[in-house]
Order: structure tokens, then C-alpha cells, then sequence
């Protein structure tokens, strides 16, 4: 599995986002333009990642363990992304709006963008069980 293609990828795309739109942005109407969506963006990316590792070590396990793993880290994803709504809302007073915004623009261009890497790395395991050759029943 090549988990640095994805998170070159998150990377790449975060960079293009700063660089091409909060940047100038940020010269244009002021830091707050650049400081919160950072903040967005960090929040997002260490969920993701921490998910999508989460996900790779469940991926070689048994389809059981993977859907506990699945849905046992949307919960504990959930939880923790509201209490860091809360938290950066109560200690750093940012704009609300557009704190909320890139947050969930952020988190929603890298869920995009795990769902697709997994939905590939299942295909690929997927023609890897039918391409073995089943035990023989003989035996």
C-alpha cells in the first residue's frame, strides 16, 4: 500500500490552496485570512491522517476488525473534532464563519480524497484474493 502517495497528495493540494487562494487573500484583507484557515487546515489533516492509519492497520485484518475499526474511529473522530471546535472557539476567538468554513472544506476535500485512495487499495486487494489459487478441496 502506498501511503505516501496520499499524503503526498494531501500535501500537495494544502499547498495549492495556501499558496493560490489564503495567501493572497491574507495580503489583501489581513492575517485572521491566514491564521484561521491554517488552523482549519491542521485540525483536518491530523484527522484524516490519523484515520487513514487507522484504516491501513485495520486493512490487513479481518473484515470484522475493519468495519469496528471503520466505525468505532468515525465516533472517536466526531468527538474529537467538536471538542477542538470548542476549544479553538473558546481560546482563540477566531471568525467563526470562516473557521467553520475551511474546516469543513478541508475536511471534506481529504475525506474525498482518503475514501478514493481506499476504495483503490480495496480493488487492488480484491483481484489479489482472486488471482490466488484456491486451496484444494481434495486435501
Amino acid at each position: 500500500m502506498c501511503t505516501r502517495s496520499l499524503l503526498r497528495r494531501l500535501v500537495c493540494v494544502s499547498l495549492v490552496t495556501f499558496l493560490a487562494f489564503w495567501l493572497p487573500l491574507s495580503f489583501w484583507k489581513g492575517s485572521t485570512f491566514l491564521t484561521t484557515p491554517a488552523i482549519s487546515w491542521a485540525i483536518s489533516f491530523l484527522v484524516i491522517l490519523s484515520a487513514f492509519y487507522l484504516n491501513q492497520w485495520a486493512f490487513r485484518k479481518s473484515n470484522k476488525v475493519f468495519f469496528r475499526a471503520l466505525v468505532g474511529g468515525m465516533v472517536v473522530r466526531i468527538v474529537v473534532v467538536v471538542g477542538l471546535i470548542f476549544a479553538v472557539w473558546w481560546f482563540l476567538k477566531l471568525s467563526p464563519v470562516l473557521f467553520l468554513a475551511t474546516l469543513i472544506g478541508y475536511y471534506l476535500i481529504f475525506q474525498i480524497m482518503e475514501a478514493k485512495f481506499l476504495q483503490k487499495e480495496m480493488g487492488v486487494k480484491k483481484r489479489g484474493e482472486k488471482s490466488s489459487p484456491e486451496p484444494d478441496a481434495r486435501a
